[in-house]
């Protein structure tokens, strides 16, 4: 992953989020969900969510 650097690979992909949702301005986006996962065996304790249940965060971080 790289952070669009110059100016014009900035205005690339600010032209490319408008496209597709018309919003002006944006050079990313990031998002995350939670995946359920079967409990696990070792280090239980660090794969459990606020909800209360065994999960895998993931983060996903995209351009256009």
């Amino acid at each position: 992953m790289q952070f669009p650097m110059s100016e014009e690979q900035i205005k690339e992909v600010k032209s490319g989020f408008y496209k597709i949702r018309k919003i002006p301005n944006v050079v990313g986006a990031s998002d995350g969900t939670l995946i359920p996962i079967i409990n696990p065996i070792e280090n239980e304790e660090a794969y459990i969510c606020r909800k209360g249940f065994h999960v895998l965060n993931v983060q996903a971080v995209v351009n256009h």
